[in-house]
């Protein structure tokens, strides 16, 4: 049992798995210190934009949180918070696999 999500971006076949911290609202902060992070660059690559959200989530939850790898492997329908899916600016644009209600805390 988990707080589980994977974290599927636009134009990549790579992507993000969370055990933990999956919730609407703890996904969304991580996107938004990425942003943050990233104001004064342009130009990056999607592969690139999976591997700087990977290190903020590690950097909040401890090293090794975020499980990066091929989305077709990693746990999309997990029965928490589905799959969240990810454009170029960081910004949730979708959902797939998600019935329930969101985290608010």
């Amino acid at each position: 049992m988990g707080n589980r999500a994977v974290m599927e971006f636009e134009g990549s076949e790579i992507g993000i798995y969370l055990h933990w911290n999956g919730g609407r609202n703890s996904v969304e902060k991580f996107l938004k210190r990425t942003r943050d992070i990233l104001i004064c660059t342009s130009n990056h690559e999607v592969d690139s934009l999976v591997e700087k959200v990977a290190s903020v989530i590690d950097k909040c939850l401890g090293e090794n949180s975020a499980v990066v790898g091929e989305v077709k492997f990693l746990d999309q329908d997990n029965y928490d918070n589905g799959t969240y899916i990810i454009n170029r600016s960081l910004h949730i644009v979708g959902r797939r696999y998600f019935s329930g209600s969101e985290q608010t805390d």
